[in-house]
């Protein structure tokens, strides 16, 4: 299946093949990596983060006779944690994604000439209902905002009334509101929220379930 835009004619929307996986893993990788500082911030502003900042410059302060440098040092220490933490945490699960390509339902790229610059990626969500889940979306950050995600949006639908599939699911984190508000534009509805557990019940992500019903027989 492969479909272009009229506006757009040089760019081509087609299902993905075994040769263009890498390429594929890179953009998913990069898509997740991007929002390193954003996910820092978020970590930093929690509850359980500022506790820590708190109390342990407190400690440092009063107890163990610290001085206003000694609390500094510790507050540097924390941020460099969280940004190690938060680096190492998205590319652990940007490795993992990039592993589940192989076995995905169907893929779906955006080309020009011939060069991969946006992909789609959706999985066989198990449940009562043959449902697919749209497990990646990117394209590459120098080809954004000409309408590609909207495209490729267009053509995973497509695709999964050829698969026959009841409807599509998503999950969008609050790192991801662009995501998430394309998916709106796009007639997906919000399914429900949750809280991904980061460290427990203490540090936690936000997250938007979305889904797409679909019309089957």
């Amino acid at each position: 299946m492969q479909t272009s835009d009229n506006m757009e004619s040089d760019f081509v929307i087609r299902d993905a093949t075994p040769q263009d996986l890498a390429v594929r893993a890179e953009l998913v990788r990069c898509s997740i990596t991007e929002y390193d500082l954003e996910a820092f911030f978020m970590l930093f502003f929690q509850e359980l983060t500022l506790h820590v900042c708190v109390l342990g410059g407190a400690v440092v302060f009063i107890f163990l006779g610290g001085g206003a440098g000694a609390a500094a040092a510790l507050l540097l220490a924390v941020l460099g944690a969280l940004g190690a933490g938060a680096a190492l945490a998205h590319r652990a699960a940007a490795e993992r994604l990039a592993a589940r390509l192989p076995a995905e339902l169907y893929g779906v790229v955006a080309t020009r000439g011939g060069r991969v610059l946006g992909s789609a990626s959706v999985a066989e969500c198990w449940g009562p209902r043959r449902s697919g889940w749209l497990q990646a979306l990117a394209v590459a950050p120098g080809w954004r905002r000409r309408g590609l995600a909207r495209r490729l949006l267009a053509h995973v639908r497509a695709r999964a009334l050829v698969e026959g599939l009841e409807s599509l699911e998503a999950a969008a984190s609050s790192l991801q509101a662009p995501a998430a508000a394309l998916l709106h534009a796009a007639g997906w509805e919000m399914r429900g929220s949750y809280h991904r557990p980061l460290l427990g019940a203490a540090l936690t992500l936000p997250m938007t379930r979305m889904g797409l019903e679909l019309p089957h027989a």
